[in-house]
């Protein structure tokens, strides 16, 4: 019995470092559990956020009551902890300048060469350039909003957001533990 509680410890402490996936939590989302570092604001309407800095990705979940946009979702995601963000303000609309997650950082740099692009989508899957600044994103209930890095003065934007498929692969990695202590304790019992 002892092998087998040293063998469910070895799989719990390999899901909870293994991947960045192992940090999220589930999260109901347009009827499938996707992965989320975590959810923010309160509401009956749901959107999911992406930071994409290249070498990762995060997506968040923001809930809302009454109308919001695209400002308020990644204000609310960055008042929701770990997520830091500064804006500037160029006199027709505030614009995200540069967010910071998990010791990554995209957009301090500036225009041209360091620059943050906004994406939108319905399914998480196909982006679509935003031609609205985020304070002017009125968002939907089920849609998703992207923020990415980019590094060069182009349009469209090249560094469009992964597709964001839900990927319980903490639960397929426990699962998988409890299948190897299962096999190994009936095998010791014969």
């Amino acid at each position: 019995m002892r092998n087998g509680r040293t063998a469910m410890a070895a799989v719990l402490a390999a899901v909870a470092v293994g991947t960045e996936a192992a940090r999220a939590e589930l999260w109901g989302f347009g009827g499938t559990q996707l992965q989320v570092e975590y959810v923010a604001g309160e509401g009956q309407n749901a959107s999911a956020l992406v930071l994409n800095f290249g070498s990762a990705h995060y997506v968040f979940g923001y809930r809302w009551g009454e109308a919001a946009s695209g400002l308020d979702m990644i204000s609310g995601v960055a008042a929701g902890g770990g997520v830091d963000i500064t804006t500037s303000d160029f006199g027709w609309g505030l614009f995200v300048a540069s967010i910071r997650y998990d010791g990554l950082e995209m957009g301090a740099g500036g225009w041209p060469s360091d620059w943050l692009s906004y994406w939108t989508s319905t399914d998480g899957a196909n982006w679509t350039p935003s031609m609205d600044g985020a304070n002017a994103r009125v968002l939907a209930n089920g849609g998703w909003d992207a923020w990415s890095n980019e590094t060069a003065d182009v349009w469209p934007p090249a560094n469009v957001p992964p597709a964001v498929v839900p990927e319980p692969a903490s639960m397929s990695l426990l699962a998988l533990g409890a299948g190897v202590l299962w096999l190994r304790r009936n095998r010791t019992k014969s």
